[in-house]
């Protein structure tokens, strides 16, 4: 269980996530 998750929403991460392939922060939010 990773500590980006403990508290995290699946539905919040997904979002960040869907966000994230088009901007340069993709690359930090892969391990998520």
């Amino acid at each position: 269980k990773s500590p980006g998750q403990s508290f995290l929403p699946r539905s919040v991460i997904t979002s960040i996530k869907r966000l994230s392939d088009r901007n340069c922060f993709s690359r930090f939010l892969t391990p998520l």
